[in-house]
């Protein structure tokens, strides 16, 4: 399957931060709120890239551990 975009997220307790990249390189950073709204808030600018398309996106996200949570 061939990939246009590629989709990083950083986790926190608080926040995601968003990377969004296409062969061509980084064509967007976001950082919102880890709630359901703001996820949807940023789902549609995803939507509003230009040649986005969910079925030829792939996605990864990261955790960030952080002490307060005992994780380290």
């Amino acid at each position: 399957m061939h990939f246009h975009h590629f989709i990083g997220i950083d986790v926190s307790k608080y926040t995601l931060d968003w990377a969004i990249y296409t062969p061509s390189g980084l064509v967007g950073q976001f950082q919102s709120d880890n709630t359901p709204n703001a996820v949807a808030k940023i789902v549609k600018q995803l939507m509003a890239l230009p040649q986005f398309a969910i079925t030829t996106s792939i996605c990864c996200l990261e955790h960030t551990a952080t002490a307060d949570r005992g994780y380290l």
